[in-house]
């Protein structure tokens, strides 16, 4: 998974001549922090061998200081899931229908 992710990114900064910003993502459920963490620590190794790409190292920062919950600041409420989802559509769109 993490590969094609990162095979997209490079193709998309390769293509528009850009450097790409990538986000970690946010270990925000309890169920899913243990993956989470791993696909994040995947993704860093594979980000940082690709010059297009730089890995926004902020990941401890997203967690309590146990490492066991998200911070505070992190949160996610609906608005916030629906501004995700429009994202998602809106370059799942512009890179592989229109671009």
């Amino acid at each position: 998974m993490v590969g094609i992710y990162v095979g997209v990114l490079k193709r998309l900064a390769a293509k528009r001549k850009f450097e790409v910003l990538v986000h970690p993502v946010p270990p925000v459920l309890n169920e899913t922090r243990a993956v989470v963490s791993q696909f994040n620590a995947a993704l860093e190794a594979a980000v940082r061998k690709a010059p297009a790409l730089t890995w926004l190292d902020f990941v401890g920062k997203m967690l309590s200081e146990d490492g066991n919950s998200p911070s505070i600041s992190l949160t996610i409420t609906p608005s916030s899931i629906y501004i995700y989802i429009y994202i998602y559509i809106y370059v799942y769109e512009y890179i592989y229908i229109s671009g």
